[in-house]
């Protein structure tokens, strides 16, 4: 907290929702402040009796820097009311809280860093407000781009990670490995109600613009999000790679995957690889070939990372890149042997078309990177979807239509998960395979 305003707006809201009966009591608030600007936690040890303002010191958290809060009233009123807490945290504290966070990939600013560190510093067992029946929910309101990371500025630095301090015992290693489990959703069917028609010359050229422009990526552009040519500290050391922070100094895995890249073992590509299970087992079933796994949900990555490490493949790398990223950086032309996009979302509604996989560039690009003779393995429970996948490959010089002959090349293979789903429920699956024509 800084100015209170947000604590006092948040007290506000949560007694009108006990006045409404929506909820029955109210919670126990805790207020947390940087050492250097902590009055309202200096008036918190006085009881409250008088108000205690301060000259701020400079801060990472530079947006609570303040040291005569406007809303002290208010927000003394929330912290009584709700027999609540008032907590500083140093600067050493709030780093070492940011680079726990940055290890489970949820990136932190400063203002985070301070929310939780003065979580963890109430996590003790001795702790007068930890009960295992309590529910800790945590209250954030700093935005990640608008402020610089500890973690990044110490990378940038060259510090060593032991210059963090471990600030709680209740964040064990244990407990860093449980947040990567990854249950998904039960399947539905979803829709079939898939329509597409052919491309006019107006809508093609859209496509290219909107393509050239980054519209469409999963995420965004990456390369207008902060700290995007750096690697994330858990994929520091291990088969990970973000084409844009290849160069990143700091790690040796850009160095890794270019020596591998320009090595002359096959390789397979698999877009959108979910939980996995397609993409292990062909590994493990082919260590000769070397493979890219990409997947926009970093979770799912990280989950597959371990099971890989599990497994001790090492001809598996894998990326939280939008293909539409990754490939155009970081694969040679005419690198690839293999393609595999098995059950790529449609995108039904209209204004989520430019987000499609399957665009003319997007083909392409594909067409760019494969080797001849190579080909594209492509998997879809939606009919039409599939058959708007079959138009654009047998419409492109480079691509012969549908060869079935070509599944003896992906054979014996694990389902994926949405794949053995549609098995056990009876559902349809619609299996393509394109080869690249040889060069003339």
């Amino acid at each position: 907290v800084g100015n209170l305003g947000n604590i006092s707006a948040l007290y506000k809201g949560l007694k009108l929702m006990r006045d409404l009966g929506i909820i029955n009591r109210l919670p126990r608030l805790v207020a947390a402040q940087a050492t250097k600007a902590n009055p309202f936690y200096l008036s918190y040890l006085n009881g409250f009796s008088q108000k205690v303002s301060v000259e701020a010191q400079s801060t990472l958290a530079s947006a609570i820097q303040i040291g005569d809060p406007v809303s002290y009233e208010k927000a003394v009123q929330a912290i009584q009311e709700t027999n609540g807490i008032v907590e500083q945290v140093d600067e050493h504290e709030m780093a070492a809280a940011a680079a726990m966070a940055d290890a489970t990939g949820m990136y932190t600013c400063p203002h985070t860093g301070i929310a939780l560190a003065a979580l963890f510093k109430l996590l003790p067992a001795d702790a007068e407000i930890v009960r295992d029946t309590i529910q800790r929910k945590l209250a954030c309101t700093g935005w990640t781009a608008r402020t610089p990371s500890p973690v990044r500025d110490r990378r940038r630095a060259k510090l060593p990670s032991s210059d963090l301090p471990n600030i709680s015992n209740a964040v064990t290693e244990e407990n860093r490995e449980r947040t990567l489990d990854y249950s998904p959703t039960s399947f539905s069917q979803g829709r079939m109600d898939f329509a597409w028609e052919e491309l006019t010359p107006g809508q093609r050229e859209r496509n290219y613009a909107d393509w050239k422009a980054g519209k469409g990526l999963i995420g965004g552009d990456p390369r207008q999000r902060p700290n995007f040519d750096i690697l994330p500290s858990w994929g520091m050391g291990r088969p990970f790679v973000r084409a844009l922070a290849l160069g990143d100094p700091c790690v040796a895995n850009g160095e890794r995957f270019r020596q591998e890249t320009a090595s002359a073992r096959p390789l397979e590509i698999e877009i959108g690889f979910g939980r996995g299970d397609f993409l292990l087992d062909r590994a493990a079933r082919m260590p000769e070939r070397w493979f890219i796994g990409y997947e926009v949900k970093t979770k799912a990555v990280r989950l597959a990372l371990r099971r890989l490490e599990e497994r001790g493949l090492e001809n598996l790398w894998l990326s939280d890149d939008d293909a539409r990223v990754g490939l155009p950086h970081a694969i040679p032309d005419r690198r690839v042997d293999a393609v595999h996009v098995l059950f790529p979302d449609p995108w039904w509604k209209a204004q989520h078309k430019v987000k499609r996989l399957f665009s003319p560039p997007f083909v392409d690009l594909l067409a760019a990177k494969m080797r001849p003779g190579g080909y594209l393995h492509v998997k879809s429970d939606v009919e039409q979807y599939g058959e708007l996948v079959r138009h654009l490959l047998s419409h492109h010089p480079a691509f012969c239509d549908h060869r079935p002959a070509l599944a003896e090349r992906v054979r014996p293979y694990l389902p994926t998960h949405r794949e053995h789903w549609c098995r056990e429920n009876g559902m349809p699956v619609w299996t393509y395979y394109f080869a690249l024509r040889d060069a003339a």
